[in-house]
């Protein structure tokens, strides 16, 4: 395939081994935000919202963690 000679087979591997692990990673983090977010009161929308941002870098660190 044209994508890998311009890739490589290993680039290609681990792409999908990020994909694949960050799936059930991202559910993770996604279940724990929704916890922290049930008992944050609404009032907080500050800290609401400082943990949802913290929560997609988390998915964005785990992500490229994986794909070294």
């Amino acid at each position: 395939m044209w994508i890998e000679t311009v890739l490589g087979y290993q680039v290609i591997d681990a792409l999908s081994k990020m994909i694949l692990h960050s799936l059930w990673q991202g559910s993770i983090i996604a279940f724990l935000l929704a916890i922290a977010l049930k008992v944050v009161p609404e009032s907080k929308s500050s800290l609401r919202f400082n943990l949802s941002a913290l929560a997609l870098f988390a998915m964005l660190v785990t992500a490229l963690s994986t794909f070294l």
